[in-house]
C-alpha cells in the first residue's frame, strides 16, 4: 500500500483554475506510508467524511498491490470516488481498496481531484479552460500508463471505474478523444453524461463563476467573467479557498447543482448523444451498472425524515406530493422540472408510498442514468 504520492504541482496561487502540471521526479526516498491532504469543499461530514485535512494542495494518488512477489504484471483498477461534483474523497474509509486488490489480485489506483469551482469553472478561454478534474484524472491515468508497471501493474489492462459523479467523469474520457489509449475498460457504476442535469454548457458555467465573483468581491456590474474574464479570474485567485466555498454555496443553493463538466469544450468537444450517435468515442469494452431504488438519494438529503419512513404515515398526501416537487427543484435544473412534476402526477395523487417511488424513479432515471 502506498499512499499520498503527488502526481501534480500543487494547484494554488497562479495555478489555480489552471490545468495541472505534472509533479517532476525527485530524488531520495519519499515516505508514501501516510495520507495527505483531501481537496477544498463545503463540509457534510454526516454524508462525506472527509479523515484528513482539506488544501488546495490535493492532487495525490494511492496505490495498494496484492503481497505476491511472482513478478506477473496485474490489471490495474483506477477508482474515481463520487460526491455531486463537490465533495468526497480517496481517503474515505470506504474506499480503502485493501480488501480489493488483495481478494482479486488487482493493483488498485484511487486519487483526489479538483472539485466544485476549482474542479470545473469553464470560462471558454485559455485562462480558465474548465473540466480540470478531468484535466487532473487524466494525469493520473498518463502516470499509471509511464509508473504503474514499477507497482506490478499492467499499463496495458487499465480498467476506469467510478460511481456516482465519478462514474459520470469516467464516462467523460470515454467520451474525449483527449483520454483515448490511457485505458482499455470502463465500469460505470450509478452514472453517466446522458441528461442535462449532470452537465453543463460552458455559458451556464460562466453565469455561475460570475455569481460566484460577485460576491468574493471580484466582478460587479461592469465586470465579470464575461466582460473581463482574465481580470475576473487573476482577482479570484488572491481570494481565499473558504471565500469561494462559501460563494460558491451561496450562489447554488437552494439548488444542489454546482459546478459540473462542460460540454462543447476542449476537453468534452461534443454533446454526448452526439458523440454516441457519430461514433465520436473511445472504443472500449464497457460494463454499465444501476440499482434498484438508486433515486431515493434526494431523501436523504433533506431534513424532514418523516418522508423517509415506511408508511409515510404523519404527512399528508398534498405535504408529500409538495415535498417531492420541492426536490425536483433543488436536484435538477428549472427546464427539467415540469417534466418531473409530470412523471409524479402519473401517481394516484392519494397514494403517498406511489408519488415517492414515481419521484425516486424520476431521478434515477434524470440524474443518475
Amino acid at each position: 500500500m502506498f499512499i499520498g504520492i503527488p502526481y501534480a504541482n500543487p494547484p494554488v496561487g497562479n495555478l489555480r483554475f489552471r490545468k495541472p502540471e505534472p509533479k517532476a521526479p525527485w530524488s531520495g526516498v519519499y515516505d508514501a506510508t501516510f495520507p495527505k491532504t483531501s481537496c477544498i469543499q463545503p463540509q457534510m461530514p454526516a454524508v462525506f467524511p472527509i479523515p484528513v485535512d482539506l488544501s488546495e494542495d490535493c492532487l495525490y494518488l494511492n496505490v495498494w498491490t496484492p503481497s505476491t512477489t511472482d513478478g506477473r504484471k496485474r490489471p490495474v483498477f483506477v477508482w474515481l470516488f463520487g460526491g455531486i461534483y463537490i465533495a468526497g474523497s480517496a481517503y474515505q474509509d470506504m474506499y480503502n481498496a485493501t480488501v480489493l486488490s488483495a481478494f482479486n489480485d488487482l493493483i488498485v489506483v484511487s486519487f483526489d481531484y479538483r472539485q466544485s469551482i476549482y474542479g470545473f469553472l469553464d470560462t471558454g478561454t485559455t485562462e480558465g479552460p474548465g473540466n480540470l478534474a478531468l484535466w487532473d484524472q487524466r494525469l493520473v491515468l498518463e502516470w499509471v500508463r509511464s509508473n504503474i508497471a514499477v507497482f506490478g501493474g499492467d499499463p496495458e489492462t487499465v480498467t476506469l471505474s467510478g460511481v456516482s459523479s465519478g462514474s459520470m467523469m469516467a464516462h467523460a474520457h470515454v467520451m474525449s478523444p483527449l483520454s483515448s489509449g490511457l485505458f482499455k475498460r470502463v465500469f460505470l457504476m450509478s452514472g453517466t453524461l446522458f441528461t442535462d442535469t449532470t452537465s453543463d454548457s460552458v455559458t451556464e458555467s460562466i453565469v455561475k463563476g460570475s455569481a460566484v465573483a460577485r460576491i468574493v468581491g471580484s466582478a460587479n456590474s461592469f465586470q465579470d467573467l464575461t466582460t473581463h474574464t482574465e481580470r475576473v479570474l487573476d482577482c479570484l485567485r488572491e481570494r481565499e479557498a473558504w471565500q469561494l466555498d462559501v460563494g460558491t454555496v451561496a450562489v447554488m443553493l437552494p439548488k444542489f447543482l454546482f459546478f459540473m463538466p462542460t460540454f462543447k469544450s476542449e476537453y468534452l468537444p461534443f454533446l454526448t448523444s452526439v458523440a454516441s450517435a457519430s461514433g465520436a468515442f473511445t472504443p472500449v469494452s464497457a460494463l454499465v451498472s444501476v440499482v434498484s431504488n438508486e433515486g431515493t438519494f434526494p431523501f436523504i438529503y433533506q431534513t424532514d425524515y418523516r418522508l423517509l419512513d415506511q408508511d409515510i404515515k404523519d404527512v399528508s398526501p398534498d405535504y408529500m406530493r409538495i415535498a417531492c416537487e420541492n426536490l425536483l427543484n433543488t436536484w435538477t435544473k428549472d427546464k427539467v422540472v415540469p417534466l418531473g412534476v409530470a412523471y409524479i402526477e402519473r401517481a394516484p395523487p392519494e397514494d403517498k408510498l406511489a408519488v415517492r417511488e414515481a419521484t425516486c424513479d424520476f431521478f434515477g432515471r434524470q440524474v443518475i442514468r
